[in-house]
């Protein structure tokens, strides 16, 4: 009888939704000066008092055996696509903007290549605007496609006159919140302009596209709490515009970077003071300067996933939430989680982190679950 509780018991924590794990503490207390780069933090706990800005490596991952006390900024933004310029000026390229820790960048615009695909797209799926197609007096090229994350971003614009080059498209959505643990990453990079000319010599590069924003997650064991004086930056960079050295025949826009993503657990709570102060926002798009021609796409907006023990977390951003199935082999639905924002209840995650039990619901129902199975086999017994 006693394996057979043990049996149950073992179905239950196999069974949960997710696995918790709030590191080792190897690194002590945690302050801004910690954080330089993308990468993994074992953190006692974490409090930062100062201007925290990361803008190389992969995903921020930072663990807690304690609490997250954010006082400060902490920015993984994209960075800003360069401006357009002169085809052959030297330097002729217009590079697009890095992107944040875990995203992608922006599509850059280089003469030699003339600012055709692949150059010119964004990486992860926005792609560059075209050039023009004719020649002649003031064809301006197309502007690049928003890259896109949660949501997808804009449709650059065709270049002025007829034979402006058309706009490039943004990419598809990506990094779906049910797989938001394994496809957790930043957002997508905009497409470059496309090449515009003034009907001389003067052909004119597109501006870059922005760099899509970085991705943090915090795992903590004590409560997280972002105060009225920070906040977690992960905007998409802006396109650059279109050069006005040749008026009337200028490069594209570049499109903007898609925001980022930030997640955050507490096995207590997540308390955010003010609206606001986490920002997923995707970059704007650059303008062609063509008459309001040849302007880039918007970056789409990123994710935001918000998990502590009773999923009321006040001043969070107010996406539309959807029900993914998670919890236990019947597919009980469990977690309320959004295609852009999740307010979970970690109460009904799995809790495995350095030897600690299970979640304590399941002990419960595995408990209760024992009791009602030797009952009915001392009743079989009795019969």
């Amino acid at each position: 009888m006693v394996l057979l509780f043990l049996l149950v018991a073992g179905f239950f924590h196999i069974a949960g939704a997710q696995e918790f794990d709030a590191g080792n503490g190897s690194l002590g207390a945690c302050t801004a000066a910690t954080f330089t780069s993308g990468g993994t933090y074992q953190c006692a706990s974490v409090s930062i008092n100062a201007p925290v800005t990361i803008t190389t490596g992969g995903n921020v991952l930072i663990k807690s055996t304690g609490e997250v006390l954010i006082n400060d900024v902490i920015t993984i933004a994209g960075q800003n696509g360069d401006h357009g310029g002169n085809l052959f000026a030297p330097g002729n390229i217009s590079s697009g903007g890095a992107p944040g820790p875990g995203g992608l960048d922006g599509g850059s615009c280089d003469g030699n290549n003339t600012c055709v695909s692949p150059d010119n797209d964004g990486s992860g799926g926005a792609s560059g605007g075209a050039m023009y197609t004719g020649f002649g007096g003031g064809q301006g090229g197309g502007g690049g496609g928003g890259g896109s994350h949660g949501v997808i971003g804009s449709a650059g614009t065709k270049g002025a006159t007829a034979d402006g080059g058309n706009g490039g498209n943004s990419g598809a959505t990506f990094g779906d919140e049910n797989n938001f643990e394994t496809s957790f990453s930043g957002g997508a990079g905009g497409g470059g302009g496309g090449v515009g000319q003034d009907g001389g010599l003067n052909d004119t590069l597109g501006a870059g596209g922005g760099g899509g924003g970085g991705a943090i997650r915090i795992e903590a064991q004590g409560s997280i709490r972002i105060t009225a004086t920070g906040a977690i930056n992960a905007n998409g960079g802006n396109g650059g515009a279109g050069t006005l050295t040749a008026p009337n025949g200028p490069g594209g826009g570049g499109g903007g970077g898609a925001g980022g993503a930030i997640f955050l657990q507490s096995l207590m709570s997540i308390t955010l003071d003010n609206a606001g102060l986490l920002n997923v926002s995707g970059g704007t798009g650059g303008a062609g300067q063509g008459g309001g021609d040849g302007d880039g796409g918007a970056g789409g907006r990123g994710r935001i996933r918000l998990d502590d023990t009773d999923g009321i977390i006040a001043n969070a951003p107010a996406f539309s939430v959807k029900k993914i199935l998670s919890g236990n082999a019947s597919g009980a639905t469990l977690d309320s989680i959004s295609s852009d924002i999740s307010c979970a209840s970690l109460t009904m995650i799995d809790y495995n982190e350095n030897n600690h039990p299970q979640n304590p619901l399941n002990m419960i129902v595995s408990f209760l679950c024992g009791l009602f199975l030797i009952r009915f086999f001392r009743l079989s017994k009795d019969s």
